[in-house]
C-alpha cells in the first residue's frame, strides 16, 4: 500500500522557515508540504521512526552546542543518501525495469549494518553556518552535488545551519578547511560527543562552497565507483541516470 511521503520532511521546512517562495520542485517552486513522493506505507513509517526522528534530534542537539556522536554521525550519512535515493527512484518511478542498484533496495541500503562493511571507509563532512544572510527569512534546504551516472556514495547538500557531505574517507583531503570531517569508527560509538565550529560565515558562503567542492568530490567518487572492480559498499548503476532537477 502506497502513500505520500514528503520529499524535504516537515521537520526541517519548519526549521528552515520555508515561506511562500517554497523550494524548488521539477519545474518550479512550490512549498515544501507539496513536493510529496509515493512511498510505500512500510517505508514510509520505517524512515520516520528510525531515520527522521533521530536527525531531527541530531540537528536539534548540534543547534543546542550539545554536538553529536559518531553513531548520530552514520545517522547523518544515511540521512542525505534517502535524499539521493529518493530523487533517483522518482525520476525512474515510470520504468517498472528500473531498480535502484544491483545489489538492494534504498531501504535496504539506509538501514544496512555498516559495522560489517568497513564503517572507516566512510566519513560525514560537515560544517555548522553561523548565521543567515540578512536578505533571506528562510534557511537553505537542498542538495549541492551533481548528478553521475555510478556514484551513490558522494551527496552533499545544505539544510538550516549545516553544510553536510557523506564522502569516501579516501577523498577527505578534497574537502574544504571549512568542514570538519568524521571518519565512522570500526564500531559504532554512542557515546563520546563530538562539538561541532563554525565553518561559515553565512548561508549564502555555504552553499557556494558547498557547490563548488562538490565537482571535484563528486568526480572522484565516480572514477572510483565506475572502476571498482569488486566488493564492499560500492553502489553502481545498471544504467545511465535521469537528470532529476
Amino acid at each position: 500500500k502506497m502513500n505520500k511521503e514528503h520529499f524535504w520532511p516537515r521537520w526541517l521546512s519548519e526549521m528552515c522557515q520555508i515561506g511562500k517562495n517554497g523550494v524548488r520542485w521539477t519545474q518550479g517552486f512550490v512549498h515544501p508540504n507539496a513536493a510529496t513522493i509515493p512511498l510505500c506505507i512500510l517505508c514510509n513509517s520505517k524512515m520516520g521512526r528510525e531515520l527522521e526522528g533521530p536527525v531531527a534530534r541530531i540537528f536539534r542537539n548540534i543547534d543546542k552546542k550539545i554536538g553529536f556522536s559518531d553513531l548520530e554521525a552514520e545517522l547523518l550519512i544515511k540521512w542525505i543518501w534517502k535524499f539521493e535515493g529518493l530523487a533517483w527512484n522518482l525520476a525512474n518511478f515510470d520504468d517498472p525495469n528500473v531498480r535502484y542498484s544491483p545489489q538492494w533496495t534504498l531501504i535496504e541500503r539506509i538501514f544496512s549494518d555498516l559495522s560489517r562493511r568497513g564503517r572507516p571507509e566512510f566519513a560525514l563532512a560537515i560544517a555548522e553556518i553561523a548565521e543567515n544572510d540578512k536578505e533571506f527569512s528562510d534557511w537553505p534546504i537542498g542538495l549541492d552535488s551533481p548528478i553521475t551516472k555510478h556514484n551513490a556514495i558522494f551527496v552533499s547538500g545544505v539544510f538550516y545551519k549545516f553544510a553536510i557531505m557523506s564522502i569516501a574517507s579516501r577523498f577527505s583531503h578534497l574537502v574544504p578547511g571549512n568542514f570538519t570531517v568524521f571518519r565512522l569508527k570500526m564500531a559504532p560509538d554512542h557515546e563520546r560527543r563530538y562539538l561541532l565550529p563554525t565553518g561559515f560565515p553565512n548561508a549564502s558562503e555555504a552553499v557556494g562552497v558547498t557547490v563548488k567542492c562538490s565537482i571535484a568530490l563528486a568526480e572522484a567518487h565516480e572514477s572510483f565507483t565506475k572502476n571498482a572492480v569488486s566488493g564492499g559498499f560500492i553502489i553502481t548503476r545498471p544504467r545511465p541516470r535521469i537528470e532529476f532537477p
